[in-house]
């Protein structure tokens, strides 16, 4: 399995109402944005802006409720929640009060989908440069990646909706 890098740990983000823009792809349709590889120098550290290893070419934004986002958890921050991560929680759940509510207000509302108001969300914005990768069917390769674990459950159909799509995602064997 050479050529094959392990990924350690994940933190898949529930955003919702998603919205991509300015994304252009590369002519060969392998990169979003551009590789810099003078950034890869042991000497290039002194101008930032020419160092960078990736210009980008992208934007994305949406927000993220903090319900959903204290059911993430982080590896790397010995399972602590994503909401607590971003409140600033030494506990590894965001606090909330009698009734249950969470207690840190987010900068955006998503039942008006505004900044602001009832504050029950987190606004993500970020830019992006990325490369293309093979996909394969995941069959024993990354587990975690392929369904084979979940704590999950992906709806009764998940089954049939795997099967039906299995071929599209099959290495093309090239």
């Amino acid at each position: 399995m050479s050529g094959i890098q392990k990924i350690a740990s994940a933190v898949l983000l529930p955003i919702s109402d998603a919205i991509l823009q300015n994304v252009t792809i590369s002519a060969d349709g392998n990169c979003i944005g551009r590789f810099n590889e003078t950034a890869l120098d042991p000497n290039c550290y002194e101008d930032r802006q020419s160092c960078l290893k990736w210009q980008t070419s992208g934007a994305l934004g949406g927000y993220i409720t903090l319900e959903d986002a204290d059911t993430v958890k982080i590896r790397e921050l010995n399972f602590k929640s994503l909401c607590a991560f971003l409140s600033g929680e030494t506990t590894l759940t965001c606090g909330r009060d009698p009734s249950g509510k969470i207690l840190y207000q987010g900068d955006y509302c998503g039942a008006t989908k505004q900044p602001g108001g009832c504050a029950d969300s987190v606004w993500l914005a970020a830019t992006f440069a990325a490369s293309a990768t093979k996909i394969f069917d995941g069959a024993g390769q990354v587990p975690a990646c392929s369904g084979a674990i979940s704590d999950t459950d992906a709806g009764a159909d998940a089954a049939a909706d795997a099967a039906a799509d299995a071929s599209d995602d099959a290495p093309d064997g090239d």
